[in-house]
């Protein structure tokens, strides 16, 4: 029962981590002169509003059961017109940085949250320790998202920022990979152990940076 429980935190830690995320690009294209995304009501916060059937619920699923130590998933993309933008090229890089952007904040926040809570919480009451368990969780999904998003494989977001430093013939071809894009993706992470090995570094060196390194082990609680 406990372990479960566990699992239902590490699911919960993601929902306002791709929430935030998807509003986090459609405020940065309202910003920018898009109201596509405000139209479609997308700067909500009401979650079910961003579900997306695979990525918001299955995938996470699928690695809280296999026991990952990491969990991530995506809300359903937000509407953008980058055309209808004031200055559509620079609207392109800023709305795409504006998600990993996002998870920065919200993991800096969670783990200033998890060092305050550390210091404050009794270290015997177990729910103080449900507590750090949840925060420790939405800390890593957080960076974890920003790492996976950053990667240069159409159409994640680091994509968007290296099609605009190319040539625009390179560029044009560059963004055509986006059709088999997530096939790439999902590829290098079942089948590609240094790709997952990559990602965990840069998440570990995060951690590091914030602080948390050292409190890694409480993900293996219930183990």
């Amino acid at each position: 029962m406990e372990n479960l429980f566990l699992m239902l935190l590490r699911f919960a830690a993601l929902v306002p981590a791709i929430m935030i995320h998807e509003i986090a690009h459609g405020a940065a294209a309202l910003w920018c002169g898009d109201t596509t995304a405000r139209d479609a009501g997308r700067l909500s916060f009401n979650p079910l509003r961003h579900v997306d059937p695979f990525m918001s619920v299955i995938l996470p699923a699928i690695l809280v059961l296999t026991g990952s130590n990491v969990v991530f998933g995506a809300a359903k993309p937000v509407p953008i017109s980058i055309y209808r933008c004031r200055d559509p090229k620079k609207a392109y890089w800023i709305t795409a940085i504006a998600g990993p952007a996002s998870n920065l904040l919200q993991a800096i926040a969670g783990a200033l949250l998890f060092h305050l809570l550390a210091r404050v919480l009794p270290a015997d009451a177990r729910l103080s320790w449900y507590v750090l368990y949840f925060l420790l969780s939405y800390v890593i999904t957080n960076i974890v998202l920003m790492v996976f998003n950053l990667v240069p494989i159409p159409p994640l977001d680091g994509s968007r920022v290296v099609t605009v430093l190319l040539p625009r013939d390179l560029a044009w071809r560059y963004a055509q990979l986006e059709r088999w894009g997530m096939f790439i993706v999902f590829a290098l992470l079942f089948w590609v152990p240094a790709f997952n090995e990559l990602i965990g570094r840069a998440t570990v060196w995060v951690c590091r940076s914030v602080g948390l390194a050292d409190w890694l082990w409480l993900l293996l609680w219930g183990r």
